[in-house]
C-alpha cells in the first residue's frame, strides 16, 4: 500500500515541511498507541528521558493526524518546564494510511543523559544542605537564589552554559542554566515553581515563578547576579517581585503562567547592596542615592538609618560593615540602629565578607582583613 509521508524539522523557530509518496518501511520494537492522548504520553516520556529517537505506531483514524501531531510537542513544552529548558530541536516523520500511521521522532538536547544524571546527583546534595539549615519555603527560596548567584559567573563558551550541569560543574551559565538550576532545586524541595521563557530588554531570556506562602512571585537569579562578577555580593532587585514591577523590563505570555499579584517584596526592586538579618533587610536605597536603609518584612516598614552612601554591605555581631561611598569608599561600620558610624580601614574597600572573627575586603588587587 502507498502511504503519505510528512517530514517536519523544528529548530530555532524554523519549520520545514515535505510531503511525498512513500513506501512503507517496517520497523521493529514499535510502541503502539490508539489515540492522541497515548501518543502524547509516549512523546512526553521520551523527552523527559532525553531519548534521541522514538518510533511510534498509531492505530486509529488519521484524517486529521498531521494537524494533531503538529500540536503535540508545543503543548508538551508549555506543560512540562523541564522539557522547555532542555529540548534544543526536534523533527519527525509521519507515514500514514486511512487507519494507521507510523511516526518517527528525532530529538536533540542541550544536555545528555550522562550529564543530566551527574547534575541530578549534585542537585540532591545541594538541596539536602539547603533544607537542613533553612526550614521555611521563603528561607529555602532565598537560599537557592543565594547559592546560584554566589557559585556562578555569568557566561561560558560551551553548550554546557545552557544547562544545570554547566552551572554546577563549570560554575558558569547563562540565564537558561540559572533558571533551570533554580527550577530543579526548588522542585526537589517540593516548592511550586515554573520555568519561564520570555524577553528582557528585547533579548530572549529565562527566569522563574515561585510560590511562597500561597502567593506567586517572579524570581530572576540571573539578574540578581552582579556584573562584573562579585563573589561576595548577591542582589535582590529581582527576588520575589510582582508582575507589575517585573513587567517594566521583562515580557512573557502572561496567560501561560501563574499571576504574581503580591507586592510584599517589591521594595527589593529599589535595593542596591543588601543583606537580610532576621526580619530586617539592610540595604542601599537606589531611589535615594544608595543611602543606608532598613526594611522590616513583617511590619512592611521602611526606615532610613543614615545619610551615608553604602555598598558591599555585610553584617557581624550587631554591626553593619560596608564601603562608604560618601567618604572615599573606605571600610566603615555602623550599629544596626544607624548610630556610631566609624571608619575602620583607610583603604578603598570592595568585596567585603565576614569569615570567623575577621572582616575580609579587597582593595586594589590585594585582600586585607581586620578583626571584628
Amino acid at each position: 500500500m502507498r502511504l503519505k509521508q510528512i517530514f517536519l524539522l523544528v529548530m530555532s523557530g524554523f519549520f520545514l515541511f515535505m510531503l511525498q509518496p512513500f513506501t512503507e518501511v517496517k520497523a521493529t520494537n514499535l510502541v503502539k498507541v490508539e489515540n492522541i492522548e497515548e501518543l502524547t504520553k509516549e512523546v512526553t516520556s521520551s523527552l523527559k528521558n532525553l531519548n534521541t529517537e522514538k518510533i511510534i505506531q498509531y492505530v486509529g483514524e488519521t484524517e486529521n493526524i498531521t494537524q494533531q501531531v503538529k500540536k503535540i510537542i508545543p503543548e508538551i513544552i508549555q506543560k512540562h518546564d523541564e522539557v522547555a529548558g532542555t529540548l534544543k530541536s526536534y523533527k519527525y516523520q509521519i507515514m500514514y494510511t486511512q487507519d494507521n500511521a507510523q511516526l518517527t521522532y528525532y530529538f536533540t538536547y542541550y544536555t545528555s543523559k550522562e550529564k543530566s544524571q551527574k547534575a541530578g546527583q549534585l542537585l540532591n546534595k545541594v538541596a539536602q544542605q539547603i533544607m537542613k539549615t533553612n526550614k521555611t519555603d521563603y528561607e529555602r527560596v532565598k537560599a537557592v537564589n543565594d547559592y546560584v548567584v554566589s557559585n556562578t559567573q555569568y557566561g561560558g563558551k560551551t553548550q554546557d552554559r545552557y544547562t544545570v550541569y554547566g552551572l554546577l560543574t563549570n560554575k558558569q551559565a547563562v540565564c537558561q542554566g540559572y533558571a533551570l538550576t533554580v527550577y530543579d532545586l526548588l522542585t526537589r524541595m517540593k516548592i511550586p515553581v515554573r520555568y519561564v521563557v520570555g524577553t528582557s530588554l528585547g533579548q530572549n531570556h529565562a527566569w522563574n515563578k515561585v510560590k511562597v506562602d500561597g502567593k506567586w512571585y517572579n524570581l530572576d537569579s540571573t539578574w540578581n547576579d552582579p556584573l562584573p562578577n562579585r563573589p561576595t555580593e548577591v542582589n535582590y532587585n529581582y527576588f520575589l517581585i510582582s508582575d507589575r514591577v517585573f513587567s517594566k523590563d521583562h515580557t512573557w505570555k502572561k496567560e501561560n503562567y501563574p499571576v504574581a499579584i503580591s507586592t510584599k517584596y517589591d521594595f527589593l526592586a529599589d535595593t542596591g547592596s543588601a543583606i537580610q538579618v532576621g526580619n530586617l533587610f539592610y540595604y542601599s536605597n537606589s531611589k535615594d542615592q544608595h543611602r543606608l536603609y532598613a526594611y522590616d518584612i513583617k511590619l512592611a516598614k521602611k526606615t532610613k538609618l543614615s545619610n551615608v552612601r553604602v555598598q558591599y554591605i555585610t553584617y557581624s555581631k550587631g554591626k553593619l560593615y560596608f564601603s562608604n561611598y560618601s567618604n572615599g569608599a573606605y571600610l566603615y561600620r555602623i550599629d544596626t540602629s544607624g548610630k556610631n558610624l566609624k571608619k575602620i580601614a583607610t583603604r578603598a574597600a570592595k568585596n567585603i565578607a565576614v569569615k570567623g572573627s575577621y572582616i575580609y575586603y579587597q582593595s586594589g588587587a590585594k585582600m586585607y582583613k581586620v578583626k571584628v
